[in-house]
């Protein structure tokens, strides 16, 4: 099986919807995003960093709902509907729903989270300390993330510049 056709896919997962609905919430209270079309087999991503998104729950029908995030009760989702339960800071971000058509991901809508809520500095040393050793942490997540995602990308290449170099037979036989 041609290797290019089993890791293509996987980057081309990455490609986003052009129109933005953006959802306004207040902190604390709950958003509701509703993918147009279909209510088979949707795909509700979230993005974590500027080329990385994460799988948040697939739904088939009404009835089938598979979340890859947890805790569940932070994201319901039925059909072609995500709730966000409880809005925190770090839920104003993207989201994107996606189907799967004839066996490609396809990006229908993305919805942006935004609240007219300020975020407030902490008032307490100890607050604070925990809010930067948080920043820190995250800072460092999304950082191995991008760097993993290099790497995968240099792989592809290789490989694909690997396989052109063999097949067009410009390596003779190795003896």
């Amino acid at each position: 099986m041609d290797l290019r056709r089993i890791i293509l896919p996987v980057f081309l997962v990455f490609a986003e919807a052009e129109n933005v609905t953006v959802v306004k919430a207040t902190l604390g209270q709950n958003a509701t995003f509703t993918c147009s079309g279909e209510t088979t087999d949707t795909f509700w991503f979230i993005k974590i960093s500027s080329q990385v998104k994460g799988l948040i729950v697939r739904t088939l029908g009404t009835d089938f709902t598979q979340y890859y995030i947890y805790p569940e009760t932070k994201y319901i989702a039925k059909g072609n509907v995500l709730e966000i339960t409880n809005i925190t800071a770090e839920d104003r971000r993207l989201y994107f729903c996606a189907r799967r058509e004839r066996g490609n991901m396809t990006f229908t809508d993305t919805f942006l989270l935004v609240s007219d809520d300020p975020i407030t500095p902490s008032t307490t040393n100890s607050s604070e300390g925990n809010d930067q050793q948080q920043q820190y942490s995250c800072i460092l997540c999304q950082s191995d993330v991008v760097y993993s995602s290099l790497a995968l990308n240099i792989l592809l290449i290789l490989v694909i510049i690997g396989e052109s170099v063999f097949t067009s037979g410009l390596c003779g036989p190795l003896l």
